[in-house]
């Protein structure tokens, strides 16, 4: 049945169609194309069968999906179409399709929000952008460069295209996709938010933010209503009240939205390579042609040359750092201060077990499970249980995060399949059995803390695809950064290099290390420091 999809007419195959438009061609020996099943609304046609197509374009690693029809033919014209679209963006940027698409909208969005602020504030003589237009000129729309594709990253575009809607900008993450801490993980059946963190506001600046985001319905008030207490040692539960306090939570698509579909994203994308001409005041990384006029580093991975070695395996600077070693004269003692912070922060790990039941287990801990989150006391393993809830599928997923202390012992682990094994190809080998050793041992704890409410839960075997319908390890080395008090990243949101159009940016500044607040607020003064300059 799969060959008759397969033999397409050489038209139907092509991007012909879109090429008399853009005068754009994309060989079809750069295409890696995958058949995945589809999700959402559209009944089995679409979750049963494989019609949801994936392409890669492998030069750049722009990724595009689509389902938007339940014929497989259709939806094969359709995603090379938008593939095609993409890279020609990539390759000229304003000039293109959707650089035309992106500038008309970008101006709209922009002129809707300097009427909304002149009508709440009439007396204001003119807006920041206005304010700001001697100094730089918006008509130059900037080529910008951003390594790292999670909330900062967000924050920053969404705020950059409100000051300068023509900038040019494309956006590299070493990482599966676009979401950092609040992406979810697609397993087939279902899409894990494994991540997705609940957040407290401290400052009006942010709840001002925060407020609008929350009428676009991309943040959401959070309304825990089971919490609980699993002590391991008496083997009893405890319910506790949940804060009084409002608690706020991202959407999982609270990157997409900011970066909008029409931003170039290029995922599984390793920035090894960095090179800044002071004679043309421009960057240029890995072998690509096209040069940007800013670098935005939210991943300190670049400029972290212990991290770095330990992730790749090099015993070499980080690429930022050996990009920046030919400029430092240039470079003030105070800046140099901040850098030498940066390449020393420390952060903390963690592992977390994904796991969906499915069959009679699924129905069981539906009726019996009674919390949304619990606290695991007495463990030196697993912290948090998080539930789900079912699924209409019938699904029941559950996320388990160790302790931190079991995370440190461990120490780092990643599979064959893991972002930092794909990028870095033969320079980075797997622990595939250290990683199953670590599954075994969280659903030991996590099947204990289960036979609370269950007693059979002991005979579960996580290979029987009956009961089980995904279960794997995942491990984020950097998951949370810790606090330097001796150094100066507390006193700022964002380091500015001016002598090489560098910023870097993350949760890593400011006095709450660590904090989704911090890490919208340093994104944005990224993007504000580049109107300034």
């Amino acid at each position: 049945m799969l060959s008759s999809y397969l033999k397409l007419t050489r038209k139907s195959f092509s991007t012909k169609s879109a090429l008399n438009k853009s005068k754009f061609i994309i060989q079809e020996q750069e295409i890696l194309e995958k058949f995945v099943k589809g999700s959402g609304p559209g009944g089995q046609k679409i979750n049963k069968c494989r019609h949801c197509v994936q392409l890669t374009h492998i030069p750049t690693s722009i990724h595009v999906s689509c389902q938007d029809t339940r014929s497989l033919t259709s939806n094969r014209k359709i995603a090379r179409k938008l593939l095609t679209e993409k890279v020609e963006h990539l390759k000229n940027g304003i000039e293109s399709k959707i650089g035309r698409r992106i500038s008309k909208v970008q101006k709209k969005k922009a002129r809707n929000k300097r009427r909304s602020k002149l009508q709440s504030n009439p007396d204001s003589e003119t807006t920041t952008t206005a304010a700001n237009s001697k100094k730089f000129k918006i008509n130059d729309a900037p080529r910008i460069r951003v390594i790292g594709g999670g909330i900062t990253a967000a924050a920053f575009v969404d705020r950059i295209l409100e000051l300068l809607p023509k900038a040019d900008i494309l956006v590299s993450e070493m990482g599966r996709g676009m979401g950092g801490r609040c992406a979810t993980r697609d397993t087939g059946a279902m899409k894990f938010s494994h991540g997705c963190p609940a957040f407290d506001i401290r400052t009006s600046e942010f709840q001002t933010i925060v407020d609008d985001w929350t009428k676009e319905k991309i943040v959401q008030v959070w309304h825990p209503l089971r919490l609980g207490i699993i002590n391991t040692e008496t083997m009893k539960s405890t319910d506790i009240p949940s804060d009084q306090h409002t608690l706020y939570q991202l959407s999982s698509r609270f990157c997409k939205h900011l970066m909008t579909d029409n931003v170039p994203f290029q995922s599984n994308t390793l920035i090894n390579q960095m090179e800044y001409s002071n004679e043309h005041s421009k960057w240029k990384f890995n072998d690509e042609s096209i040069e940007h006029d800013w670098l935005i580093v939210t991943s300190p991975v670049v400029a972290h040359s212990k991290r770095w070695s330990n992730s790749f395996g090099k015993d070499t600077d980080a690429p930022l750092c050996k990009a920046l070693a030919n400029n430092m004269d240039h470079v003030s003692y105070h800046q140099k201060s901040m850098l030498n912070d940066i390449n020393e922060i420390e952060s903390k790990s963690i592992i977390s077990l994904l796991t969906v039941f499915k069959g009679e287990t699924a129905q069981r801990l539906a009726k019996s499970f009674p919390y949304e989150m619990a606290h695991v006391q007495n463990s030196s393993v697993i912290e948090k249980i998080v539930c789900e809830g079912m699924t209409s599928d019938g699904l029941f997923p559950l996320v388990v995060h160790s302790t931190e202390t079991y995370s440190n012992d461990i120490g780092r682990i990643r599979g064959s399949g893991s972002s930092i094994s794909k990028v870095g190809k033969e320079g980075v080998p797997s622990s595939n059995q250290k990683q199953q050793q670590v599954e075994d041992t969280m659903r030991e704890e996590l099947l204990k803390c289960l036979t609370l409410w269950i007693d059979e839960v002991n005979d579960i075997d996580f290979s029987d695809e009956k009961e089980i319908d995904y279960s794997a390890v995942h491990s984020w080395s950097a998951a949370f950064p810790i606090k330097n008090e001796s150094g100066m990243l507390k006193d700022h949101l964002s380091l500015h290099i001016p002598s090489s159009n560098l910023i870097l940016c993350g949760d890593y500044f400011g006095k709450d290390v660590g904090r989704v607040e911090t890490a919208i607020l340093s994104g944005r003064d990224a993007a504000e420091t580049i109107l300034r300059n």
